[in-house]
């Protein structure tokens, strides 16, 4: 049986979704939920093949099979030292506007999440820009284009916000944490998300030059 463009279509939107949402609870503190992703490996494997583009994961895949319970206070530390403490403020900001070298427009993400619905719980409004926050609301694009009639206006807002938003904080961010003493598993996980971005982005921009020429 051969799928349709629509299943297909479908399937890769899928993929793209759980990779935002894998990446959200990945870049999250671990101090909030201290969950271990034992099985990281799997998932990716289970959705890089239904992925727009080919992305080799298998770095991040191997550190994170370190991540035992006992490494796992390791690993909560790292992120503590990088993303939540600090005389100055941390040395990674893992809130958008936290990060100097940004020119950050609070306003503009909120509006985002009011125009297509995206609302952050009560206690979390105060970090809605939260690296991990944003990341989610790329996947809740992803899936409203799922059922929405305007894919394009869906897309348009996912290739808008990665471009504005991400691109330049996940390259200062793979900057800086190579010259700080940062577990390897955060160092895999921006890695792979930095190049995730690049390659959804670039895809993106295909795909609503292909839509608004379609028009």
């Amino acid at each position: 049986m051969i799928d349709s463009p629509n299943v297909k279509s479908n399937s890769k939107l899928l993929a793209r979704s759980a990779v935002y949402a894998l990446f959200s609870n990945l870049v999250n503190s671990p101090h909030e939920d201290h969950v271990l992703f034992e099985d990281i490996g799997s998932v990716l494997s289970a959705i890089k093949k239904d992925l727009p583009f080919r992305i080799n994961f298998d770095a991040l895949m191997k550190e994170t099979k370190t991540a035992t319970e006992k490494e796992w206070k390791k690993i909560a530390r790292s992120y503590s030292g990088l993303f939540e403490v600090g005389n100055d403020g941390p040395p990674i900001p893992i809130r958008e506007s936290a990060n100097p070298v940004l020119s950050f427009n609070k306003e503009e993400v909120t509006r985002y999440y009011e125009y297509f619905g995206y609302e952050v719980s009560d206690e979390r409004q105060w970090e809605s820009d939260h690296l991990a926050i944003e990341l989610e609301f790329i996947h809740f694009l992803c899936q409203g284009e799922l059922v929405s009639e305007d894919a394009l206006s869906f897309q348009l807002a996912q290739k808008d916000f990665i471009d504005r938003h991400f691109i330049l904080w996940l390259a200062s961010i793979n900057h800086k944490i190579k010259d700080l003493d940062a577990h390897p598993y955060w160092i895999e996980i921006f890695s792979a998300l930095y190049i995730f971005l690049q390659q959804d982005l670039k895809w993106l921009i295909a795909q609503t030059t292909n839509l608004k020429e379609a028009i």
